[in-house]
């Protein structure tokens, strides 16, 4: 052994500093005042000093907490060994440079020369800690996430168990918390029927999917709950070594939107029965058809309107540039002024105005008619109309 132990009872300890030095954990013996006696080298390592710098000093030089912590951790410590318990823990030091590490402590007793004496045995679990408060923050952070999020969430262990909603899946389903207590999306005859478990089986197999909209009814399963137009994406959680633990899955509501695509396919559904029916009613009397569809880019005519406006069938391409450019300048305010009037008031309309036709550059008048379809918001979705040729006979 290198290092020369000068203390009375320095034959005691040789056997145990022998062991004592083959140890990677770092090792401390000091009396029940705290003067240290004995370190092997992995505690000089660990704290930085050398042996001739720790035997004879007080704990306290490699002590992080204050007086009152130290006393508290003192008197947990001293209350296991005086039950000849070892006591296990966390502690606080400061190495000879300053820097404060966290170790693993393991206290037990030894009796040296007739005195009682404190064998502990430490390793550093500063990164490990770190490790763990930046987890715990992360944690914190997606919980705070999680709640606050105005998208429904659901938390599934991988069982299909539900673990945890937030507050916005409440809202989505108008029920509590513990409407949902025991259900299992895996166990739900709806995740068969509506195709969806395919989408978790590929979840669960550690992919990211997003399921097409589907309509969900709880009440079908036996369950509370409002039905609702859902759109699902499925992700898994997955630990250190990329292993899924737990499933996440992010709702998003889109009823309004889907009542208002079937509403509105109803419309237009109903509006090209009368669009036909008007086609063969006008067709005879050389009068031309158009619509538009709001937030469309193109205008429809049928062949005996591009006929009036002097366009061949292939010519025209439904843009509202060559449609507004066939309007004669001076009148294009009037017209688009009527039509916007037509939609404050929500009435047909009437107008005249001349039109160049697109072949021979020649200037007529035409009367366009128009009416619209409008949305539960009174916003108009479709207009149609008729225009014929009223140019006067020279």
């Amino acid at each position: 052994f290198p290092v020369t132990i000068t203390i009375p009872f320095e034959q005691e300890l040789t056997i145990q500093a022998l062991v004592l030095e083959s140890i990677s954990e770092g090792v401390v013996i000091c009396n029940e005042r705290g003067k240290i006696v004995y370190i092997n080298s992995a505690e000089e390592q660990l704290m930085g000093y050398d042996i001739n710098e720790l035997l004879g000093a007080s704990m306290n030089i490699l002590n992080g907490y204050d007086k009152e912590q130290s006393q508290i951790h003192l008197e947990e410590l001293y209350e296991s060994i005086n039950k000849n318990e070892t006591w296990i823990g966390e502690w606080q030091n400061v190495t000879k440079a300053g820097r404060e590490i966290t170790t693993s402590c393991r206290v037990t007793t030894m009796m040296l020369n007739g005195e009682r004496h404190l064998v502990i045995t430490q390793r550093d679990i500063t990164a490990r800690k770190k490790h763990q408060r930046e987890r715990d923050a992360l944690q914190n952070r997606f919980r705070t996430f999680f709640e606050q999020s105005v998208l429904p969430m659901e938390i599934f262990d991988l069982e299909g168990n539900i673990l945890e909603v937030n507050h916005a899946f409440c809202e989505l389903f108008a029920i509590t918390k513990e409407a949902f207590s025991g259900y299992n999306i895996l166990q739900d005859q709806a995740s068969l029927t509506l195709g969806i478990l395919p989408y978790l089986k590929r979840a669960y197999a550690g992919e990211a999917v997003e399921a097409p909209a589907f309509f969900y009814d709880p009440r079908i399963s036996g369950r509370q709950g409002r039905a609702r137009w859902l759109e699902a994406w499925f992700s898994p959680v997955k630990d250190e070594k990329n292993r899924v633990k737990e499933l996440a899955v992010v709702l998003k509501d889109v009823t309004e939107r889907k009542v208002t695509e079937q509403k509105l396919e109803k419309v237009e559904d109903n509006f090209r029965i009368v669009s036909d029916r008007l086609t063969m009613a006008v067709r005879a009397g050389q009068i031309g058809i158009w619509e538009w569809k709001n937030g469309s880019p193109t205008v429809y005519w049928d062949d005996t309107l591009k006929a009036l406006y002097g366009f061949k069938s292939d010519e025209f391409d439904g843009s509202m540039e060559m449609y507004t450019n066939a309007v004669h300048p001076d009148d294009r305010q009037a017209l688009w002024n009527t039509i916007t009037q037509s939609h404050i008031h929500k009435k047909p309309y009437v107008v005249e105005h001349r039109i160049i036709r697109h072949d021979t550059r020649e200037v007529r008048w035409i009367q366009v008619s128009g009416s619209s379809l409008y949305d539960e918001e009174g916003n108009p979705v479709l207009m149609m109309g008729t225009a014929i040729d009223i140019h006067p006979i020279s």
